[in-house]
């Protein structure tokens, strides 16, 4: 039997990989949600990891979900960052500083609704990010 390689496994049609890949990004955004991830980084990432692996089914990333002025030129400038880096780099372990910035817009927005929020570790800890 061959090793398979990443970009083979990412771009794979038969059902038991695209099964494997589904999977496998359920549990990403499971794992995004309990670390606190703002939802405008899990949907930007899931449309854009979808694309990469070849599992755009014509979701498309529609922007940000709040739609404030700070959050879209906050996501627009990691979205295009990333990009440099590379989407498939993100699923490498290179991911931008600049995610760290929206989260960070995302949890000062929360704060202010929210007393509890003090209670929990900061994203970019738990994210792996710093």
């Amino acid at each position: 039997s061959t090793v398979e390689t990443a970009s083979h496994v990412r771009w794979c049609k038969a059902s038991v990989a695209q099964t494997f890949r589904r999977g496998r990004m359920e549990q990403l955004v499971r794992e995004l949600k309990g670390i606190n991830t703002a939802p405008e980084i899990i949907q930007c990432w899931r449309a854009q990891i979808a694309s990469v692996s070849g599992e755009g089914d014509g979701e498309a990333d529609t922007g940000p979900i709040c739609g404030t002025l700070g959050i879209n030129r906050l996501l627009g400038d990691a979205r295009r960052h990333q990009s440099v880096l590379s989407w498939e780099g993100l699923l490498q372990g290179r991911v931008s500083n600049l995610w760290t910035q929206v989260q960070a817009y995302h949890e000062h927005r929360n704060r202010q609704e929210t007393a509890s929020h003090g209670r929990r570790r900061p994203w970019d800890t738990q994210s792996g990010t710093t």
